[in-house]
């Protein structure tokens, strides 16, 4: 015979597990849990949060399929237990549609994301920040689709809903206006993508100061813009800052500051630098090799990248050697 107070310490024993790193044991507190949620009877609302729970932390480990069959299971119940504009569920219905959305399923996401939208204009009311998240889901939805014209609705609805609410230099603005910028980019529009860019490096910074991941990430759009625009001495300095940003944030022996070192480099040699280039593709592809087999496609991108190098520069048994 189970009962609640069992379900609600290995509920809490799972939060503390995972506080403290230890995955494998909050994993088993939070599926034990659901076992007895289950066995709690059809209609006992800790069976939707005991799904949400494991499903939320199947997200951050990225067991995507995991995280969406208990999403869509939650859901399920959630419609049975709450009335249809009941604003508990519109958080159901956008777990799973940003499945659907991560999993490439754009139209079905779009369908229970614009559910979960008229839920909470019904609820909230059209000027809730509640109705800009979701006016920014739908938008990065339709502009994944190509369906541009309602994107840009969408998108300019939910940045003048967030100015209002938050004012315009809060964090979630430099984020719609970073995938705003997204939308102007696949366009062609470069002027106004480059102009939403800066202003969300500006805002990010201002917010978070120079040395957060989340600016290196609005930095490495603005660079990879001007890299596709044929900038490529816009996109070295950038690619530069984002470098030296992965450096004090993440170290020396990350992948991922081994992957904008490549880029730098990857920069200078099209400026015809090969002196400034060599060194720092030699860098990175020593750290691809401490962290990565051989055939990992980001080691192999640089080694290929240092051969060419090697190549142009009348090198071409050193170049050989290279495995």
């Amino acid at each position: 015979m189970v009962d609640e107070q069992e379900w609600n310490v290995l509920i809490e024993r799972g939060r503390i597990a995972a506080g403290q790193g230890k995955y494998e044991e909050a994993e088993q507190c939070w599926t034990s849990a659901l076992q007895v949620a289950d066995e709690l009877g059809e209609d006992n609302p800790r069976r939707v949060f005991s799904r949400n729970v494991l499903a939320d932390f199947y997200t951050v480990t990225e067991k995507l399929d995991e995280a969406e069959l208990l999403y869509c299971e939650a859901l399920h119940l959630a419609e049975n237990l709450l009335e249809p504009n009941d604003p508990e569920l519109s958080a159901h219905l956008n777990n799973v549609a940003r499945c659907h959305y991560q999993a490439g399923r754009y139209a079905e996401a779009e369908a229970l994301f614009r559910r979960s939208l008229a839920i909470r204009e019904d609820v909230f009311g059209p000027e809730d920040s509640r109705v800009a998240e979701n006016a920014g889901y739908i938008a990065e939805n339709c502009s994944m689709q190509e369906k541009y014209d309602e994107a840009e609705s969408f998108f300019a609805r939910s940045l003048r809903l967030w100015e209002s609410l938050v004012g315009p230099e809060h964090t979630n603005v430099a984020n719609l206006l970073n995938n705003y910028a997204k939308m102007h980019y696949n366009r062609d529009r470069w002027d106004e993508a480059i102009a939403m860019f800066q202003r969300s490096i500006k805002i990010l910074q201002k917010n978070l100061g120079n040395d957060d991941l989340q600016v290196a990430t609005a930095w490495t759009n603005l660079g990879q813009l001007y890299r596709v625009q044929g900038e490529s001495g816009k996109a070295r300095e950038v690619f530069e800052e984002v470098t030296r940003i992965w450096k004090v944030m993440a170290g020396s022996q990350h992948p991922y500051y081994a992957m904008n070192l490549n880029n730098v480099a990857a920069l200078a040699m099209s400026e015809g630098d090969a002196d400034a280039a060599e060194p720092l593709f030699r860098e990175a592809l020593a750290i691809f090799d401490h962290v990565y087999e051989k055939g990992h496609p980001d080691r192999q991108a640089c080694l290929s990248n240092l051969r060419k190098l090697l190549e142009t520069t009348g090198r071409e048994a050193e170049a050989a050697a290279l495995v």
